[in-house]
């Protein structure tokens, strides 16, 4: 199937580098990848803000430890939605008509290529940079029950 819309919601969302989620500072806004599900970087205990303003200084102007370095958040999964136009199609093998499967690896690899391709297919028909489309691969449940990957492509500008 295939389906598309002007008005379509797109989530991204990041469990961050080993998929343990985010140190998060509730004071200054910053984060950084979880080592583990129990442990923050290093680099946290003792931070910096980001964005340090007036009140991060002390009186020989030099900058302040951020007072929230030491009660952070862990495992924060950071995310964002979007509204944009959508595209989505779930393909068949050629070969047999089986969809691709969401649970083999080589079915993932076979969804991803196909979208990157895709993607620039669609770039090069609207005269547009790839740069301009995200893409994504997504598992879809079938009205059998059945586990298949659909190809997502998405405008990133608007």
């Amino acid at each position: 199937y295939m389906a598309s819309g002007a008005d379509g919601h797109v989530f991204q969302q990041s469990l961050g580098e080993g998929g343990h989620g985010y140190a998060l500072c509730l004071s200054c806004g910053r984060a950084e990848s979880m080592l583990n599900a129990n442990d923050a970087p290093k680099s946290m205990e003792a931070h910096y803000p980001p964005r340090p303003g007036k009140a991060d200084r002390d009186s020989q102007n030099q900058r302040l430890i951020c007072p929230g370095s030491t009660a952070l958040m862990k495992n924060v999964t950071l995310g964002a939605l979007a509204r944009t136009d959508v595209f989505e199609m779930v393909l068949r093998k050629p070969q047999n008509g089986e969809y691709l499967p969401d649970s083999t690896e080589e079915g993932r690899i076979v969804a991803m290529t196909l979208a990157v391709a895709l993607r620039q297919a669609l770039a090069g028909v609207l005269g547009i940079s790839a740069a301009e489309l995200g893409y994504a691969v997504r598992p879809v449940r079938l009205e059998d029950g059945q586990s298949v990957l659909a190809v997502q492509l998405y405008d990133v500008i608007s």
